[in-house]
């Protein structure tokens, strides 16, 4: 139900717990009003104050899907994810364990660039095309939710965009698996949907190629 407090109102909806990650939220998806939805893991925080401007700058963009930030883990020097790489056998957290002080390949974790994916620990979409694409598929209830809701933006004509100028970090890491394997249940699922695009056209292979990665 609503709560009014001193200076705003929000909703709370109350679900049951066998319903899983992805139905919650687009139960809340569907009772809220704005233009935009952001999704934000209870476990981040900030010190920049700028984050949610850099998210709405590539989202308000007509041709943008999903908008994602840079991840720190708890020490605040070592990301835990910047975005989605699609492999055959696993999607990867892309520059995960990296230093702050360590350029990756081509510096892309410090370039605004258009990727495959962003996980939902921090993504900005519009509400509209949200429902365009019908929210999360609630076949996932722990993964892979994120990324088969970023391939359909993709399938839509969308792109989906990820950007180093909004940082939050963990407030406590979790388990850290660099790789979400898909010989479970749900990735078999999700392998059987997106069999023809579990190759990244924005991974390494892509770059070497020349393709350009950049916005």
């Amino acid at each position: 139900g609503r709560i009014e407090t001193s200076e705003s109102s929000f909703y709370v909806e109350q679900m049951d717990d066998s319903c899983g990650a992805y139905a919650s939220l687009n139960a809340g998806a569907k009772i809220s009003r704005g233009k935009y939805l952001l999704f934000l893991s209870e476990n981040l925080t900030t010190g920049q104050n700028d984050w949610l401007e850099e998210l709405v700058m590539y989202a308000e963009q007509p041709n943008i899907g999903a908008v994602g930030g840079k991840i720190f883990l708890s020490d605040n020097e070592h990301i835990y994810a910047t975005n989605y790489l699609l492999r055959y056998r696993e999607i990867r957290r892309e520059f995960s364990g990296l230093s702050r002080s360590v350029l990756g390949d081509w510096a892309r974790e410090r370039l605004v660039r258009n990727v495959t994916a962003v996980p939902i620990e921090m993504m900005m979409v519009k509400r509209d095309d949200f429902f365009v694409v019908q929210g999360f598929d609630e076949h996932f209830k722990e993964s892979l939710g994120d990324v088969d809701l970023c391939l359909r933006f993709l399938k839509m004509g969308r792109r989906n965009v990820f950007t180093p100028y909004a940082e939050m970090r963990l407030l406590a890491d979790p388990p850290h698996k660099e790789a979400i394997p898909l010989n479970t249940t749900e990735g078999e699922y999700f392998s059987r949907i997106w069999a023809d695009h579990l190759q990244d056209k924005y991974g390494h292979v892509s770059y070497e190629e020349g393709e350009d990665d950049g916005i």
